[in-house]
């Protein structure tokens, strides 16, 4: 897993947001493996148009969008690691741990995925 940046340089954690990003290729996994599918669009495009909005909403408001590309697989496994269910609140404690807004756990595993 790796994050992008949204371009531009880095502010402060206050002022950016991590959001997870998904492998159009994953996606039919990505529907199999979490527990919140009920929370999920029905196709990759309807799913990459909503997150499109809501970073543009984001940065209308002055934050920084930096995202989080996750692999399934890997994401399942650093959830079940931490007990952890796959969820939206795990995918976006995730997001806000690699780009620094929040500290892991301090009984987390030392080695993150990807």
């Amino acid at each position: 897993m790796s994050h992008k940046g949204s371009g531009r340089g880095r502010t402060n954690s206050s002022k950016r947001v991590g959001l997870a990003r998904y492998r159009k290729e994953q996606w039919q996994h990505w529907l199999e493996s979490v527990d919140d599918r009920e929370s999920w669009q029905e196709t990759y495009e309807a799913w990459q148009q909503h997150t499109e909005e809501m970073a543009g909403r984001l940065q209308r408001a002055g934050l920084e969008v930096i995202f989080i590309d996750l692999d399934a697989d890997q994401f399942t496994q650093w959830c079940k690691a931490r007990g952890y269910q796959n969820d939206s609140e795990a995918r976006s404690r995730y997001s806000a741990e690699q780009i620094g807004n929040i500290p892991p756990p301090a009984n987390a595993p030392a080695k993150s995925p990807g």
